[in-house]
């Protein structure tokens, strides 16, 4: 083919020589052939397998079962991965399920399919109620595959062969970094859905060997034993970035934004997700409403309570710029997901802080409101409206902004509610707060926060520096199944240090545990200063207790903190 096309050429080019029409014209055609020529050099199919290497079959092997109860299940674990991971800028890879028995799980580029075989399947359900968790790391291994686009970097790598360069190209092309990668971020995808940290990885690989009848040693993979110390490292490093993505959330929950700011970005540098992007740009738009006076509760979606603070004149010269920065993470959200209604929704907050009234009541009403109808974003809809009172009041529309907070009201919309008191000049209702006293007595292990900050410890090899003024540190009691979180802060004249002491098993005084329901938290320790819905669920806080509850609506572990 190759002699052919240059015969083609050079005809062609004597052509061009000796007439009118354009050498562009010629040049784009070259340009043509060329790119004929690489993708002449591609296999007949590029893929990533979980267990056989890379294959290049020209079809999937096996019977689809895509009408199953166990395709059914899977599906729900991959799809529920698809929607947190929230990037829609190329259709996300079809999933099927297959009778094969020779890669588990596979990711075909020229196809855009995931494939999970039954028998792989079978390995998942045998963890019994932690099936669902082994199939989100399988799926999600699968899915960094397509997202970080490892198989177009391998056949980029593979069309420069025959080039004295090509050599180099490939020896660079790491097969086991692409793997180790799609473990790690695959893990953290996994539990920023919702399916927990799966620590059994070493157990699921060895399993899976079994199932297959796999030799300890494959073609371009290492050893079983070597795979096995691998999983074992990489959930090491994934329990940190999901501590750092913890110390975000908690430190969002308490009104520290500007700090928790630093904890997303940190994780932007490995992992990008629209939420993410979002919750950056929320985070700025909250530090500006809690540094400036506002008379309204704008329903930034992370829903948080925001509190209304005194302002400084050196914080109104950063403002609009803050909001700037802010529109554009939520640009950066839509980027990946132009139908991510919240995203929107948040753009529209921070346009009407920005006075721009016409474009905020645009994206308000027609974007945020259109797109959370069309995609199921109920209580953004709902905000939106409460949003598009703001701003009627701001035009002067005090009737119509009246209107939409009580139909929203009526719907139990917290933010309307407030704002309908604010509007009509009614006092707020604090009533119900447990005394900060009796939530001071609370202990995990034995240990009470203001004792450990006394003499504070850190375990030494899981320091992360965010940047050159914040730092992170984790540290496990011996013997002990609690974790403490330091986040340090040298942004000001002294370092602050702010602490959280997690507790997974066990109960508080008040008897509650994990798996309790939302109102039982609610029976025992009366109404939460603000209520803070995040990707994974939504947490309840209170004066020195913060209650994580789950996407199913438990608990799924509850925190002590102290404040510096």
């Amino acid at each position: 083919m190759k002699q052919s096309f240059c015969l083609i050429i050079n005809h062609l080019r004597r052509f061009f020589d000796n007439s009118l029409l354009s050498p562009c014209f010629f040049r784009a055609l070259l340009f043509i052939g060329v790119l004929m020529m690489s993708f002449s050099n591609l296999p007949a199919q590029q893929t990533l397998s979980l267990l056989g290497g890379e294959q290049n079959s020209n079809e999937l092997r096996g019977a689809s079962i895509n009408e199953s109860d166990k395709y059914k299940i899977a599906k729900r674990v991959y799809d529920r991965l698809v929607a947190t991971r929230g990037d829609f800028r190329y259709p996300a890879p079809r999933f099927i399920m297959s009778r094969a028995t020779g890669d588990g799980a596979l990711m075909n580029y020229d196809s855009s399919e995931i494939m999970l075989e039954e028998r792989a399947y079978d390995v998942c359900a045998a963890f019994g109620e932690r099936r669902d968790q082994a199939l989100a790391i399988i799926l999600g291994h699968e899915l960094i595959h397509f997202y970080e686009k490892h198989g177009w970097r391998r056949s980029f790598s593979n069309q420069y062969l025959q080039l004295a360069i090509g050599s180099k190209l490939s020896s660079n092309h790491d097969f086991v970094t692409y793997e180790t990668q799609a473990d790690y971020l695959g893990g953290f995808l996994a539990y920023s859905a919702g399916f927990g940290l799966f620590d059994q990885c070493p157990e699921l690989i060895a399993n899976m060997y079994k199932a297959y009848n796999l030799p300890d040693t494959l073609p371009k993979y290492p050893s079983l034993q070597d795979r096995r110390s691998m999983s074992t490292f990489t959930i090491q490093k994934l329990e940190l970035l999901v501590d750092v993505f913890d110390a975000a959330n908690l430190l969002t929950a308490i009104g520290r934004y500007g700090e928790a700011k630093f904890y997303y970005k940190h994780i932007l540098k490995d992992y990008q997700s629209r939420e993410i992007f979002n919750n950056v740009g929320v985070l700025t738009l909250l530090e500006v409403l809690d540094n400036t006076e506002q008379k309204w509760l704008f329903p930034v979606e992370l829903d948080l309570t925001i509190r209304a603070s005194r302002g400084n004149d050196g914080f109104a010269q950063r403002r609009d710029q803050m909001l700037l920065d802010a529109i554009r993470h939520f640009d950066a959200a839509l980027n990946m997901d132009p139908n991510y209604a919240p995203a929107y929704l948040n753009k529209a907050c921070a346009l009407t802080l920005l006075k721009e009234y016409n474009r905020a009541a645009y994206y308000a009403e027609i974007e945020a409101t259109e797109n959370a109808r069309k995609h199921g974003y109920a209580k953004t809809e709902s905000d939106a409206s409460v949003l598009l009172g703001i701003i009627a009041y701001a035009k002067g529309d005090s009737i119509t902004a009246r209107k939409r907070f009580e139909a929203e009201a009526a719907k139990k919309n917290g933010h309307a509610e407030a704002n309908l008191k604010k509007l009509l000049k009614l006092p707020d209702d604090e009533s119900g707060f447990p005394p900060l006293s009796s939530l001071r007595k609370e202990a995990i292990d034995s240990i009470s926060l203001a004792s450990f900050a006394q003499d504070p410890k850190f375990d030494k090899n899981k320091k992360v520096k965010l940047e050159a003024l914040f730092t992170f540190f984790q540290y496990t009691p011996p013997g002990k199944s609690s974790k403490i979180l330091i986040c340090r802060n040298d942004a000001g004249e002294e370092t602050a240090l702010t602490f959280f002491h997690m507790a997974k098993s066990g109960q508080t005084s008040k008897g509650v545990g994990i798996g309790a329901t939302k109102q039982s938290i609610l029976d025992a320790y009366k109404k939460p200063k603000k209520i803070v819905s995040t990707p994974r669920g939504e947490m309840l806080v209170y004066g020195s207790m913060i209650f994580v509850m789950d996407a199913e609506g438990k608990l799924e572990k509850w925190v002590n903190y102290l404040l510096p």
